[in-house]
């Protein structure tokens, strides 16, 4: 089939550096979407819009439709983002009762293998921490992916030569859509979003800016009361059951706690918004809003629609808009943990080969640059010879000086004063002790003479002498009994020495006390 390729204005002429090529795919039941843009961090101007029809949802079909658009659209060249469709995987809303991500993340990969009936090594799993609650617990969004649907999506992306940045949820990426599109200003409310598509409907519920709630729901015809989602006819909306299956949303939504909603906001293929705002609306008698995904594109200067912009209106474009504008923003990643550790050494390898480079190129600058000076260097060098010599006799006094001035220093540090002896002989002597006379002898030798009211008190004295770091060495040289008035007195004498040097001018004399 031949695709007719339309474009809303005249191609402008481009500078001669574009800015990087972005892509964002989807592979739905009946298409893949592709939306390409320029720029980044923001900067975004959309390029291409392009669908293709699936046959069916086998692998040779996906495969071959995948490498038409990698063929038309150079998307093997730029960087690719890709969705996991919300029906693909498990979403669940978890209080953590922590709100440190060290914690979160822990907590997280112990509830994450309780979801599903499956070990721990068949799934994988990420998470978004949506908003911290009163109570110190922390509201997170999980999603949990069975190891073999993520294995298809990439085996399918790896047959077409793509091999994408970033596996992100659709979910997190439409609601950040509209919140950025909303704006920081808007009120805050609790709304239902739904992005009506090709036989599918994801409907969320948005409370104050924050993704609370999350259901995929097919709208494909129904047979017997079977959804029969293999047929290729023309889409439709089935509304009875768009119907019940917000009815649904809204019961879960009250089981969680969160608020009621206050309007309904459509986006997605505009041409089924006229007939699902008047039944959305009387049926559940709230303000039912518009926005169509398709006006963001007008903005640009320079954009293809393939097939024409007509073909757009019955598919929706909102999610992939939130993947292309704000994948820096996007915190959950599907991508597989080795597959995150194979790039992160081939990163790392990168960085080592051109730190090298850098390094060996600085290493020949340097060589070059040290040879073309060097005899200027070596004439530098002989007038500093010569200039040391001639201050060589001055030098060697200033480092005789200084040598002499750290010796005083040194020597000084290790003198105390005999305030200080004082001091801690007052402090060690017991209460029951008076010193009759303080001697140092010779200013290294202390003798103590006294009289205790026991033997005990005195070999107290003796035990704390030793234990004072002032001094060393400590022994009795003597020690009577004498009856005074009828009670008992010993009269001693002990001597120890300094282990520090102490500046006393008492010399040999005793002092009393």
């Amino acid at each position: 089939m031949k695709i007719k390729l339309t474009r809303t204005k005249k191609k402008v002429k481009r500078s001669k550096k574009k800015a990087p090529l972005i892509s964002a795919l989807e592979i739905t039941d009946r298409y893949v979407k592709l939306l390409q843009a320029r720029g980044a961090k923001g900067a975004i101007d959309i390029t291409t819009v392009a669908i293709r029809p699936l046959a069916s949802n086998s692998d040779n079909d996906v495969t071959t439709v995948l490498n038409q658009l990698c063929d038309e659209f150079d998307v093997r060249k730029s960087s690719v983002y890709f969705h996991i469709p919300r029906k693909a995987l498990t979403m669940r809303y978890l209080s953590i009762p922590s709100t440190d991500p060290d914690e979160i993340g822990k907590m997280v990969s112990l509830q994450a293998a309780k979801q599903l009936p499956y070990p721990a090594e068949e799934i994988i799993y990420d998470h978004v921490k949506v908003k911290d609650e009163p109570n110190g617990y922390a509201k997170v969004l999980l999603a949990i992916a069975h190891r073999d649907v993520v294995k298809r999506s990439l085996d399918l992306l790896g047959s077409a030569g793509i091999d994408p940045r970033m596996v992100a949820l659709d979910a997190e990426s439409l609601a950040l859509w509209y919140t950025r599109r909303k704006g920081p200003k808007a009120p805050a409310a609790t709304e239902a979003l739904i992005e009506l598509d090709a036989d599918s409907a994801e409907i969320e519920i948005i409370e104050s800016g924050h993704l609370v709630l999350s259901r995929s729901a097919s709208l494909a015809p129904e047979e017997g009361g079977q959804i029969d989602t293999g047929k290729r006819s023309e889409s439709s909306l089935n509304l009875e059951r768009l119907i019940r299956e917000l009815e649904k949303t809204l019961l879960i939504s009250k089981k969680e706690n969160i608020k009621e909603i206050e309007r309904i906001v459509l986006t997605g293929a505009g041409d089924y918004f006229a007939k699902a705002k008047d039944a959305l609306g009387s049926h559940f008698h709230l303000p039912v809003e518009e926005l169509d995904s398709i006006e963001e594109f007008a903005v640009s200067p320079d954009l293809l629609f393939s097939p024409g912009r007509e073909s757009m209106k019955k598919v929706s474009f909102g999610s992939l808009l939130g993947l292309i504008k704000y994948s820096e923003s996007l915190q959950i990643d599907l991508i597989p943990p080795e597959v995150r550790e194979v790039r992160a050494t081939l990163v790392a390898r990168r960085e080592v080969v051109r730190v090298a480079a850098f390094f060996v190129s600085a290493v020949m600058i340097f060589a070059a640059s040290a040879w073309l000076n060097m005899s200027n260097k070596e004439r530098c060098l002989l007038r500093l010879d010569a200039e040391l010599k001639r201050n060589e006799g001055v030098v060697n006094r200033v480092s005789k000086m200084v040598r002499n001035i750290d010796t005083i220093k040194e020597q000084l540090s290790r003198r105390v004063s005999a305030i200080d002896v004082m001091r801690e002989i007052y402090r060690i002597t017991p209460q029951g002790v008076s010193l009759v006379s303080i001697d140092f002898a010779e200013g290294k030798i202390l003798l103590l003479r006294g009289t205790s009211g026991s033997m005990s008190e005195a070999l107290e004295l003796l035990s704390t002498l030793e234990e004072s770091p002032f001094f060393t060495d400590a022994k009795m040289k003597y020690a009577t009994k004498r009856m005074v008035k009828g009670v008992e007195l010993t009269d001693f004498e002990l001597s120890s020495s300094l282990t520090v040097d102490a500046d006393l001018k008492v010399g040999d004399e005793e002092t009393d006390i």
